[in-house]
């Protein structure tokens, strides 16, 4: 169960320290990981979707999702669902491509 932790656990003895991923903080109750982005973009390198915030320090950047892709095209949101949507090319021969 990661030690009750909600991302990662480090075992340091005597105990375990709970830990987050790059750009998402450690709540109060040294458990639990959650993003304060409230505003952010999406944007994609042809093989990874990332993620920037617009909120914190404007350097930020962190992949969001490595896709088994070196064609994706285009990206999109939907803040409801909290889903991304991607496209992305599929190479057929040498010179064509397809969208799936």
């Amino acid at each position: 169960n990661k030690g009750g932790c909600s991302h990662f656990c480090f075992y340091i003895p005597p105990g375990f320290k709970c830990d987050c991923p790059t750009g998402i903080r450690l709540q109060d109750d040294n458990r639990t990981c959650q993003s304060d982005f409230s505003r952010m973009v999406f944007f994609t390198r042809h093989s990874d979707i990332r993620v920037m915030s617009l909120d914190d320090d404007p350097q930020f950047v962190d992949v969001a999702l490595h896709l088994n892709t070196t064609h994706t095209i285009a990206l999109s949101y939907d803040p409801v669902k909290d889903f991304v949507y991607w496209t992305e090319l599929q190479l057929i021969g040498d010179d064509n491509h397809t969208a799936s």
